[in-house]
């Protein structure tokens, strides 16, 4: 008879092992996706789709200077006052130099309120700077989605030459996707914001998740049918999850993250094929192994 403490050790065994695997699958599909993206070809196009989306930025941020200089200051002011940004009565005036004068101890309430507004304008550049940031990952990744993905899928799929080529998802798949995904980190994001301390680490676990889940649909148009695209979903969330967050540490190498498109629409492709390619050989296997039915004599 097991005792509890040999019972736990047993059930943790297989979360053990699957966790693993997953490490080393999702290791598996970066250092292919690396090799891939650095293909001379793939080099320029990951190149040009970073150069594309910082001149459309640049030229969007000039134009709508004025905007984005008032949302920046809207921001910092309610991560600065939080909830009292929308109840300025409830302070006195010159609430950026109220924030801190105790900084300064209330000895100088002008210098309080030159300091005030100093931190502010630095904080209003800091957050245009990381608005610029975000929106250049978010173009780079839609531009890789609308215009990579097909080079990127023919390019892993000489690794995998007994995948054949077969009818495209249908069109509905790819708008599920689009809105699941989208749904996902609407209502995710706000569940996990509720969540004190760890509210970071969840978004960011949940963003990796999202950022490999929406390349699926292109991996796999082409090469898959439907049954086989919901199992890949299904079966490999926790690999999206790890590819995703590994995807996010090389990235932050110096230079690496300019191959970045190409490594992470590569990498993904290679997560699919790799699935796929395990799914039909494990049904062959079923289907050999399956007794032929015999012709009754009578």
């Amino acid at each position: 008879m097991s005792t509890p403490t040999e019972s736990v050790h047993s059930r943790s065994k297989p979360a053990i092992s699957s966790i693993s695997a997953r490490l080393i699958e999702a290791t598996k599909c970066l250092a292919l996706g690396f090799r891939d993206a650095l293909h001379p070809r793939l080099i320029g196009f990951s190149l040009g789709v970073w150069l594309l989306a910082f001149i459309a930025l640049t030229v969007a941020f000039i134009v709508f200077r004025d905007a984005i200089g008032l949302l920046s200051g809207v921001l910092a002011k309610y991560i600065v006052l939080g909830v009292f940004v929308f109840l300025p009565q409830s302070l006195p005036s010159g609430i950026e130099g109220m924030v801190a004068a105790p900084i300064a101890g209330m000895k100088d309430i002008g210098v309080a309120v030159a300091g005030g507004n100093a931190a502010f304008t630095v904080l209003r550049y800091l957050l245009i700077a990381a608005m610029f940031a975000v929106t250049m990952l978010v173009t780079v990744r839609l531009l890789l989605e609308l215009f990579l993905m097909g080079r990127i899928q023919k390019q892993a799929l000489k690794t995998y030459p007994h995948i054949r080529p077969g009818a495209d998802l249908p069109l509905r798949l790819s708008v599920r996707n689009f809105v699941q995904t989208w749904l996902i980190f609407l209502f995710g994001g706000a569940i996990f914001l509720m969540i004190p301390v760890l509210n970071g680490v969840f978004i960011f676990t949940l963003l990796s998740y999202l950022n490999v889940k929406g390349l699926v649909n292109d991996a796999l148009d082409g090469i898959a049918d439907e049954n086989e695209y919901r199992t890949v979903i299904k079966e490999e969330r926790l690999t999206m999850v790890v590819l995703g967050i590994g995807l996010v540490g090389i990235l932050l190498i110096p230079f690496v993250a300019l191959i970045g498109p190409v490594l992470m629409g590569s990498s993904a492709c290679h997560l699919c094929m790799r699935k796929i390619s395990n799914l039909r050989e494990r049904n062959n296997v079923g289907q050999s192994s399956s007794p032929t039915p015999t012709e009754n004599p009578l």
